[in-house]
């Protein structure tokens, strides 16, 4: 097990000898397409005020991968938080 800084004051830890494709959270680059984030729009629009999500990045996206979103398929946990991120930058 590597650990080592990172960004922001976080911390990574990665397995020796595996291959390490994490996505960067924090990366500003959007690849996802305007399709995922139309439905996502639509979603956050149409969510009753009492859904509150948690607060974090992680706990956001985890709840968010949970609910087998439709938009979401086929995405990873990490993606997820990307996208949170994005959001969450795009709208700060």
């Amino acid at each position: 097990l590597a650990i080592a800084d990172a960004e922001g004051g976080e911390w990574t830890a990665t397995l020796v000898g595996q291959p390490q494709n994490f996505v960067d959270a924090h990366c500003p680059e959007d690849p996802y397409p305007p399709q995922l984030w139309a439905d996502a729009a639509m979603y956050f629009a149409a969510m009753p005020f009492v859904d509150k999500l948690p607060g974090g990045r992680y706990l956001c996206a985890r709840t968010l991968a949970a609910r087998g979103l439709p938009f979401f398929e086929g995405r990873t946990l990490g993606q997820v938080a990307h996208i949170v991120q994005l959001a969450i930058s795009h709208n700060s």
